[in-house]
């Protein structure tokens, strides 16, 4: 009979083991981890049997729907081209949100293991069809699974800068551990590692504070009472006399306690209905802002829905934090700001020190604070100061402070130039905005060709079905080398993470999903005076060595002549050792260089 693997979750063992009981009863061989419990030796064994058995029949609930390892099981199985057999044993699986290797298929429902529903198991078995042969060369193997914290923990680690976009990423994914009691504990020790780390966005550490304020377990203290206090004490003939006359006038003597519990009540219903209409009452006390989505507009524009005023922190309310006012006024005119779309107060430096705080100064004038007027030509000032710096952002807000007029006169070619600059740096936000307002017409011819960048030669980039990161969603791999990508639209996630659908027909077959934004970048970008470099300080019979990502960790893509001139640098960034590195591209050679080796002409 045929060879059946069994993929589950300890949480469902006991269902588990009444269906592979069931299973062995109609003749069939069962492969079931009954002993084995992790590492790499484990995960050898079990991907071992997947290309051993001739079905894998999926015990589906949503622990194993939530679990890491039954998608890798599931899905290497898929890749193989092994039958695969759902079968239902919890309560409360949504079938509409299935993944897409498990939803295309017809599941047998065992959650009550009668006659009928063994009679339905043998029918499904029997009829399935057969596996394919095994595919030569063999699908990479998926990587043992590990905690998710323990990603986090490693990233955390790292020395080198983290963006707002990678801070923001961390915050959100660090919030789930939180609502597990069994992270709940490691969640917080990584949180305090997070908030010791340099260079940490204000509003990010205060959102970290507040959650490790609003998660400290609160203790109830009793007092201690001696064995004299808790014995019943002899009355005396006085004692008696005078309880006596306590009694009669009991009810006057406890009238001022009966007041004041009514007060407090009544201050308590107040304060429930102003919490529940989004305003605060009218004392000094500290607020919070809260909204539901934050939205970036193709010019750089920031819009916050359903924002509201709470007294309690805005992860009580599954709400996202806008933030955290000592007084009143301060926290209506904050929420104001969120009504009308401004952002958080960034603090003004005296003098910036860095590309960061330049672009952070822009940003300020150019949205305008609490504290700044909005100036859009000290904001133009401030982002060609960054922009000298090669700072990306900078790039793409100076084309949109030509293409609308914002500190300066409307000039389309300049806007072009800046974004085109962008572009070239792989900025998806600039290439929507060209598209849209430069250049409808190039649309489908400019740009249109992909290549895989920032990752590394041992690794791959995940394709998923949406554009956020989930154990099921995933639905293929494009390898550090992949080219020739399609990119159909992009847009921010729930966490502000760029994505992009992209269409790939690398190995033959297609390909299409979503992917993060920032490992794609143009394979022909345009060159722009502004940009050329040439290659310093390498001797005549030696070059300059070309790679897929900043740091020599990544594979070799070409090799820069000691003479090479005309080179067009995009965006830099600092490797995980601190060397800054740069996107070149030059005579049909892509890829990251050492910044030190470069000097503009």
């Amino acid at each position: 009979m045929a060879k059946i693997f069994i993929s589950y979750k300890s949480e469902d063992e006991d269902k588990t083991k009444a269906l592979v009981d069931d299973i062995e009863k109609l003749g069939y061989t069962v492969w079931f981890d009954r002993e084995l419990s992790g590492g790499q030796k484990w995960w050898d064994t079990i991907l071992e049997s997947i290309r051993d058995c001739d079905m894998l029949v999926f015990a589906l609930s949503v622990e194993s729907l939530n679990s890491s390892a039954c998608s890798r099981e599931y899905d290497y199985a898929s890749k193989l081209g092994k039958t695969i057999l759902p079968v239902l044993v919890g309560e409360n699986v949504s079938i509409n949100l299935l993944p897409p290797v498990l939803s295309q298929i017809q599941f047998v429902d065992y959650r009550d293991p009668d006659r009928d529903a063994l009679l339905h198991l043998a029918k499904a078995l029997t009829s399935a069809p057969p596996s394919q042969p095994l595919p030569n060369p063999l699908p990479l193997p998926p990587e043992v699974p590990i905690s998710y914290l323990g990603k986090l923990g490693k990233q955390i680690s790292n020395t080198s800068k983290l963006s707002y976009e990678e801070q923001s990423t961390l915050l959100v994914d660090l919030k789930r551990g939180l609502h597990d009691p069994e992270t709940a504990a490691d969640t917080r020790t990584l949180l305090k590692k997070l908030r010791k780390r340099q260079y940490l966005f204000e509003n990010i550490a205060k959102e970290i504070d507040e959650l490790l304020e609003d998660t400290v377990p609160k203790k109830s203290v009793r007092p201690q009472v001696s064995e004299t206090e808790q014995a019943t004490p002899k009355k005396n003939q006085s004692q008696e006399i005078k309880s006596e006359e306590v009694d009669k006038n009991s009810f006057w003597t406890s009238l001022p306690g009966i007041m004041t519990g009514f007060v407090i009540i009544v201050a308590i219903v107040t304060g429930l209905y102003f919490a529940s209409i989004g305003k605060i009452p009218p004392t000094d006390q500290v607020g919070y802002v809260c909204y539901d989505k934050k939205i970036e507009g193709n010019d750089g524009e920031v819009f916050y829905k359903g924002c509201k005023i709470y007294e309690t922190s805005c992860i009580s309310n599954s709400k996202e934090h806008f933030g955290k006012y000592p007084t009143k006024s301060q926290t209506e005119d904050a929420y104001v700001r969120c009504i009308n779309g401004t952002p958080q107060p960034v603090p003004e430096p005296a003098q910036p020190k860095n590309v960061l705080e330049l672009v952070q100064h822009a940003k300020a004038y150019y949205y305008g604070t609490q504290t700044i007027a909005k100036d859009y030509t000290k904001a133009k000032d401030y982002f060609l100061r960054a922009a000298n710096e090669n700072s990306i952002d900078a790039y793409r807000y100076l084309g949109t402070i030509y293409l609308f007029g914002h500190g300066a006169a409307v000039n389309k070619e300049e806007a072009k130039r800046w974004l085109q600059m962008a572009i070239a740096s792989g900025d998806m936000r600039a290439q929507e905005i060209y598209n849209k307002y430069i250049s409808p017409s190039d649309q489908n011819t400019s740009y249109t060709k992909y290549k895989v960048v920032n990752v590394a030669s041992n690794d791959t980039l995940n394709v998923r079905t949406n554009p956020f990161v989930e154990p099921n969603n995933k639905v293929g791999e494009l390898q550090p080398y992949a080219r020739d990508i399609r990119i159909l639209e992009c847009k921010a996630n729930y966490k502000g993470v760029q994505w992009c659908k992209i269409e790939s027909y690398e190995g033959g077959y297609a390909l299409r999903g979503w992917v993060v934004g920032r490992c794609l970048a143009p394979q022909n970008p345009p060159k722009t005076s502004s940009n050329l470099y040439h290659v310093i300080n390498i001797r005549s019979d030696d070059t300059l060595a070309v790679r897929n990502g900043p740091g020599t960790q990544y594979y070799k893509t070409g090799d820069l002549p000691y003479n090479a001139s005309g080179v067009q640098v995009g965006r830099c960034r600092y490797s995980s050792k601190g060397g800054k590195w740069c996107v070149v591209n030059y005579a049909n050679i892509e890829g990251w260089a050492s910044a030190i080796y470069l000097r503009r002409e």
